[in-house]
């Protein structure tokens, strides 16, 4: 019979989250300083809104990872590529994924248009539409 495996939380890159709330405010407070202090390369350059996003509204762990990730980028190039990251990363896939829902949708309700009288119809529209996303992707 193998012996028990004992766990030790300093060894898991689990146990890295911060359990003391100051501790938590006080790394978003220095992310939110160095974001304070960063120089946009021109007017359209919306990186501190995009990474000031992610440390507002994300929940604690994931608000903890980018405000250590803020806090690691030495310079304002590297805040733009985390910003570009994070924007390529999560928000282009997210609005994609609600723009093909959308796209979805609107296929089905147009179909309906066309046989409202079957549920059967309904069905083969679905199926239809399933098929017609996949094409526009």
């Amino acid at each position: 019979m193998p012996s028990p495996v004992t766990f030790n939380p300093g060894s898991s890159p689990l146990s890295s989250a911060l359990t003391d709330p100051t501790d938590y405010y006080n790394l978003k407070s220095d992310a939110i300083k160095r974001l304070e202090i960063y120089q946009p390369v021109d007017a359209k350059d919306i990186s501190v809104k995009i990474l000031s996003a992610f440390v507002n509204h994300l929940p604690r762990d994931g608000a903890q990872n980018i405000c250590e990730d803020i806090l690691d980028c030495g310079s304002n190039e590297e805040l733009r590529m985390l910003a570009s990251h994070v924007t390529s990363a999560v928000l282009v896939p997210s609005k994609l994924i609600h723009l093909t829902i959308l796209y979805y949708d609107g296929i089905c309700r147009s179909l309906k248009k066309f046989s409202p009288h079957s549920e059967s119809k309904g069905q083969d529209s679905r199926g239809f539409a399933i098929s017609m996303l996949w094409r526009r992707i």
